[in-house]
C-alpha cells in the first residue's frame, strides 16, 4: 500500500462500475466479496482482512468456520481474482480498439 491519500469516492465510483460488469453482476457472493475488502481497506481496517473476517462477514458461517479446513475464501478468491482478470483484459482489450 502507498501512504498516498485514497480519493475514497473514486475508489467507490470505480467499484460500483466494476460491479455492474456482467461477470460480477450475476454473482452476488463475488460482488459482496470486494465490496467488503474495499470497504475495509478504505475505512482503514485492511489489516483484519483475513479468510475468517471474510467468512462470518460476507459468506454467514458462524464462529466456528475454520479457514484451515474449509477452503470456501480460498476458492471463492480465486473465482474473485478470474473475474477480476477477465474484466481487465476485455477492458484493455475496449481501450486499444478505441485508439486504433
Amino acid at each position: 500500500m502507498t501512504d498516498q491519500p485514497t480519493d475514497s469516492g473514486a475508489v467507490l465510483d470505480a467499484l460500483e462500475r466494476l460491479l455492474r460488469h456482467s461477470e460480477l453482476a450475476s454473482a452476488p457472493r463475488l460482488a459482496a466479496f470486494l465490496r467488503y475488502v474495499v470497504t475495509e481497506t478504505l475505512e482503514g481496517r485492511a489489516s483484519h482482512i483475513k479468510a475468517f473476517s471474510i467468512a462470518t462477514s460476507v459468506f454467514g458461517r458462524d464462529k466456528n468456520f475454520d479457514p484451515q479446513t474449509n477452503p470456501l475464501v480460498r476458492v471463492e478468491a480465486t473465482r474473485l481474482r478470474q473475474a477480476l482478470s477477465h474484466y481487465y483484459a476485455r477492458s484493455e482489450e475496449h481501450t486499444s480498439e478505441l485508439q486504433s
